[in-house]
């Protein structure tokens, strides 16, 4: 179809956003065709405008966050001081065993003894151990009568049916004459029983 533009060429050519001056017989489709490439031509600038407008360092809800470091991440990490945890009490160490060889006070030396004592003492924890030539020496803590200990582990030595003082207190608390050349190397038998008057004291004791 020819649509020949004559006095309302200019009208039209405006309208449509061609040049108003077009020479000769336009058709129809011509004047569309170019106002959509005209149409077209519009929407690729704007496309393009959004485009480059994304890639200026806008941000944009597809892009992918790149992580950066923050001053957190930058301290050294210290691994916490240890607190120390409160043990428990100690256990309290058993009594030691008493030593081999240790045997019960003979009641019948120990009472000779404590009648002996100058001031009302007596014996506790008494224990005895054998001599040679059936000597019997015997080992206690002197005990004053209000119940003071006034001595530990002394030691005396029955021989012939008499009691004899061995250790210094055993002889200066006593009446008892003394007795250590009656048994030779006296001291070895005095620290024996003396080795039992403190087990026994310790295990009485708890």
């Amino acid at each position: 179809m020819v649509v020949g533009l004559t006095g309302s060429r200019a009208g039209l050519g405006t309208h449509l956003g061609t040049p108003a001056q077009i020479g000769g017989a336009v058709t129809f489709g011509q004047v569309c065709c170019r106002s959509m490439r005209g149409l077209a031509v519009a929407l690729g600038i704007m496309a393009a405008s959004t485009g480059l407008a994304g890639c200026g360092g806008g941000s944009s809800t597809n892009a992918t966050a790149t992580p950066t470091a923050t001053a957190a991440d930058t301290i050294p990490r210290i691994s916490p001081v240890p607190i120390p945890v409160p043990t428990s009490a100690t256990a309290a160490a058993p009594a030691p065993a008493a030593p081999a060889g240790c045997d019960e006070a003979p009641a019948r030396i120990v009472e000779m003894i404590n009648t002996a004592f100058t001031n009302g003492e007596h014996l506790e924890n008494t224990r005895s151990v054998t001599g040679p030539s059936g000597m019997v020496i015997v080992g206690g803590n002197v005990v004053d009568a209000a119940g003071t200990r006034v001595s530990s582990a002394d030691s005396w030595v029955m021989s012939g049916g008499s009691v004899y003082g061995l250790s210094s207190d055993a002889r200066r608390h006593t009446l008892l004459p003394d007795g250590r050349d009656i048994i030779g190397d006296w001291t070895t038998y005095n620290d024996a029983v003396g080795e039992c008057v403190v087990a026994a004291t310790r295990a009485a004791n708890g």
